[in-house]
């Protein structure tokens, strides 16, 4: 037990497995590729690897991702056990306690099922990562009458976006409006 925390590394890792938002495509749309090992191994994983910019890149959602981290203790990329959101940073400093980060996390995955489940009930959404539906639903470039008619397919989306996206921007350190990238 971390007596910083009040929470051990093995709750801590449990917490970040349960929760799995960064592996399957609701914060990153990609996860970053560190040297030549690292890129290796994803492609021993069967990892989609690719380039952005200079970075090589894998595309999320990650395929060893199944509800959790099917491959959590095996080896995998760097950046898998090098990320840890908000919550989880703040509980290794102790800065918040082990329930407020669980219900924080609990709360935020859940919403993410519910916007998950009624995406993929629509034929264009479906399959599509969180990131990627998020970025569809900012409607940037289209007209007034383009952005209503987008509002109107998919109100029920916005009004869960509503509540979910400030939860993602917090376990990103976002301010609202802010996204990967900015």
């Amino acid at each position: 037990m971390d007596q910083h925390t009040g929470a051990s590394r093995e709750q801590i890792e449990q917490l970040c497995i349960d929760c799995g938002l960064c592996c399957d495509g609701t914060l990153f749309d990609v996860g970053r590729i560190y040297g030549d090992e690292d890129l290796a191994l994803a492609r021993s994983l069967g990892f989609s690897i690719g380039r952005r910019g200079e970075k090589t890149i894998f595309a999320l959602p990650c395929r060893h991702f199944d509800r959790a981290c099917t491959i959590h203790a095996a080896p995998r990329p760097h950046i898998c056990g090098a990320f840890f959101c908000t919550p989880l940073r703040l509980l290794q400093r102790g800065a918040i306690a082990l329930e407020q980060a669980r219900a924080q996390l609990e709360q935020t995955v859940a919403l993410q099922r519910r916007f998950a489940r009624l995406c993929s009930l629509d034929p264009d959404l479906a399959g599509l990562p969180i990131a990627a539906v998020r970025k569809h639903l900012h409607a940037q470039g289209l007209d007034a009458e383009q952005q209503r008619a987008l509002r109107q397919r998919h109100g029920e989306l916005y009004l869960i976006g509503l509540k979910l996206f400030p939860l993602i921007d917090a376990l990103m350190n976002r301010g609202p409006g802010r996204r990967e990238g900015d």
